[in-house]
């Protein structure tokens, strides 16, 4: 009954769905009032928190420590858009500069090494019912990331879509793939 919520203006809330109360989140210093995305992982108690100019930050609910990744071990841009997991429990980081995952053992984030993807502005990341990543992009279209090979989804490509600017995505029941754009509408793949 406890919701995290990202705000563009107002920082971190938490909504309290017993009480109805709202409750700004004032533990981390520092933090950016323009927070992007949320990640809970039940697993460690952490809640990944992305912002658009303070980059990224990882606060644990048991220990209330903190720790924040800006410009560093292999994070390159201050805006992180979006997280999220697959299901072998990969954490990917959505930034302004190129998609990441981050490595647990070592505590940094690496790249694909992929020419676009290390460098485009990620704008969202949703994992469907086959483990594969889609990859939102400002200018670069649709990307599918799965386990051999990666796949580009363009206005140019012939698959439909006619806009290169895509927000969302989401899988629904029956398979398909459901992609918003920026300027031009709903695709269903």
């Amino acid at each position: 009954g406890i919701f995290w919520l990202a705000t563009e203006d107002q920082g971190v809330n938490i909504y309290n769905s017993t009480t109805g109360q709202f409750t700004p989140f004032t533990d981390i210093t520092g933090l950016d009032s323009n927070t992007h995305s949320i990640y809970y992982d039940s697993n460690t108690s952490d809640i990944w928190i992305g912002t658009r100019f303070k980059g990224l930050f990882r606060y644990n609910l048991t220990t209330h420590q903190n720790v924040h990744y800006y410009h560093t071990k292999g994070l390159t841009s201050e805006g992180i858009f979006y997280l999220t997991r697959d299901k072998n429990g990969r954490l990917w980081v959505a930034t302004m500069e190129g998609l990441r995952y981050y490595d647990d053992k070592t505590d940094s984030f690496c790249s694909l090494g992929h020419n676009r993807l290390d460098v485009t502005f990620i704008y969202s990341l949703s994992v469907d019912s086959h483990d594969q990543l889609w990859a939102s992009t400002v200018t670069d279209g649709l990307f599918c990331i799965s386990k051999d090979k990666i796949t580009n989804y363009t206005k140019q490509s012939g698959c439909g879509l006619t806009d290169n600017y895509i927000i969302a995505t989401f899988e629904d029941s029956k398979g398909r793939l459901w992609i918003g754009t920026n300027n031009n509408g709903l695709f269903w793949l």
